[in-house]
């Protein structure tokens, strides 16, 4: 009797057993750092994988109950890596609950294609949600891939008698795991700060700043910037920002000179100096007008110019800035030869002056009366002492109408006393337009 009650009891059981529905599992990471935890995020390098094998746990979710007897099939789905190390079955749960192993529940099955079937042992009754069902060691063959998604399918696990509510059947099942390469240990420019810095298995998706140098992404790749110092905020590190000083993620350069729009004084041509000889913000590629002394007329040898050309570059003559001068005989020269005096109208020059504006030029030189230089008779840009020395040379000739006179500054045929008088006012001047 004991021995019928004892079969029928068994039966039940194993129809119970049967008859429960299968608890789904997913898995929930890895474990990339041999610590025996599931890391937030990680990957395998490339490069240093290669000939150096890693160790990868692999983990899933074990609900409130324990594991008996579940096979599990674990793949590695990549062909950029190869399994150098096999495959070991559980090898950590929350043992906070009281687990234990019994090894000798476990067995790994070769499947080919990188993949291997977990038979797992006898788990007494504990609660971690979180079980490790494999370490695979795997190598690098050296192809660099792009990081793809973790996938799994259903795994069951069947719940062991000894505990809490009823024995639930179990089906096997597989955790198809695509591990990632990817260059999170790499650093590409040797300045300490990792490529990936925040293991996520994706350059520049956290790249460093604000001071920040650890845990965050280098933000110069190929740019050796240890302090990862970035001025304008932007996550492009100052020494590889095409504009350190003006905020621009995107780094956008139309015309590739390697300056970004965002602080290109001509972003549409090529100008890497940012020449920009009048200082007027648009540099000398794209103005339209350079004119250093701003009256509105273009310094000569800029080919963008469009604007009419000045006849005294550095000295104000146009129609909104012009230069005080007075007279002498047909002779127009500036009042104070070292400081020419703007103006804008008569009424701002002093007693005897005119404001010379509108490109004046009396005698049809080229060069405007505005920035002339009479007495510079040796034409070397300047009134000297060498242009004095001529004056005293030349000092009373009245023949320069037949046999030209350097001294005779006004052309009326005589060096004299009004020749003095024009070299005395511009004395010392700089800078004078080569005759």
């Amino acid at each position: 009797m004991r021995k019928l009650l004892a079969i029928f009891f068994g039966m039940a059981m194993v129809m119970g057993f049967m008859a429960s529905p299968a608890a789904a599992q997913s898995v929930v990471g890895f474990d990339w750092d041999g610590d025996n935890a599931v890391d937030a995020t990680g990957c395998l390098d490339p490069v240093c994988c290669v000939g150096n094998p890693q160790t990868v746990g692999v983990y899933y979710t074990g609900g409130d109950a324990a594991l008996f007897g579940v096979t599990v099939d674990v793949c590695v789905n990549t062909a950029e890596l190869v399994i150098v190390g096999g495959v070991a079955g559980i090898t950590n749960y929350d043992t906070a609950n009281g687990g234990t192993w019994d090894p000798a529940f476990s067995s790994k099955t070769d499947l080919g294609g990188g993949c291997y079937q977990i038979a797992v042992g006898d788990l007494a009754c504990q609660a971690g949600p979180d079980i490790k069902v494999a370490d695979i060691v795997v190598e690098c063959t050296g192809t660099v891939a792009t990081p793809s998604t973790i996938t799994s399918t259903p795994v069951a696990y069947i719940e062991g008698a000894a505990c809490p509510g009823a024995p639930v059947a179990g089906a096997a099942g597989q955790i198809d795991v695509t591990i990632c390469l990817c260059p999170c240990f790499t650093d590409s420019d040797a300045d300490g700060i990792l490529n990936d810095g925040n293991y996520s298995c994706t350059q520049d998706d956290n790249p460093c700043t604000g001071g920040q140098t650890a845990n965050c992404d280098d933000n110069c790749l190929y740019t050796p910037n240890p302090d990862q110092s970035d001025a304008d905020s932007d996550s492009v590190g100052d020494l590889c920002d095409n504009c350190p000083f003006e905020n621009n993620t995107t780094q956008t350069d139309t015309d590739s000179d390697t300056v970004g729009d965002a602080c290109d004084n001509c972003p549409d041509d090529v100008n890497s100096y940012q020449e920009d000889t009048d200082s007027d913000g648009t540099g000398n590629v794209c103005d339209v007008c350079t004119d250093t002394d701003m009256d509105g007329y273009g310094n000569p040898g800029f080919p963008p110019n469009t604007c009419e050309q000045d006849n005294c570059p550095s000295t104000p003559n146009g129609s909104g800035a012009g230069t005080c001068v007075q007279t002498s005989g047909f002779i127009v020269y500036a009042t104070n030869s070292a400081l020419l005096d703007s103006c804008t109208d008569n009424g701002t020059c002093g007693a005897g002056e005119t404001c010379q504006m509108e490109q004046g030029d009396i005698n049809l030189n080229g060069i405007g009366d505005a920035c002339e230089c009479y007495a510079d008779c040796d034409n070397n840009t300047k009134v000297d002492i060498f242009d004095l020395l001529i004056m005293k040379n030349e000092y009373n000739r009245t023949d320069c109408a037949v046999i030209p006179c350097d001294a005779d500054l006004n052309d009326d045929g005589k060096a004299d006393i009004f020749d003095l008088l024009i070299m005395k006012n511009q004395y010392n001047r700089t800078g004078c337009p080569v005759q």
